[in-house]
């Protein structure tokens, strides 16, 4: 059990990595002028496949426009918030998880009961 844990914590991490990035490119949009131009469809028809999974994860054609904000975030700021609090329950239960100790626990509970 701790193994998946740490596992998702992991793959929760790497969700937060991606939604800074979107973030980043929302905050700071005219770094990435010029950078947003060809759609996944093309991309998949014209590039070697490990080529288009790395294009995947570069800008997209309007990768700094914000089309959605609640309480001035964006999605891509609930996103980042959302995996960081879902890698920390993970990691937290990779760490101070003793599956043991519960088991025992449910087994004094019958005894005494």
């Amino acid at each position: 059990m701790r193994i998946y844990s740490f596992i998702l914590g992991v793959i929760a991490l790497l969700g937060a990595l991606v939604a800074l990035k979107q973030v980043w490119m929302q905050i700071n949009p005219s770094e990435y002028i010029g950078s947003c131009e060809a759609g996944v469809d093309s991309l998949f028809q014209n590039l070697p496949f490990l080529d288009f999974l790395k294009s995947l994860f570069t800008s997209g054609p309007d990768c700094s426009q914000v089309d959605w904000q609640l309480f001035g975030l964006s999605m891509a700021s609930y996103s980042f918030i959302i995996f960081i609090v879902l890698s920390t329950l993970h990691f937290w239960q990779f760490l101070f998880y003793n599956h043991r100790n519960l088991i025992n626990k449910t087994k004094n509970m019958k005894t005494e009961g």
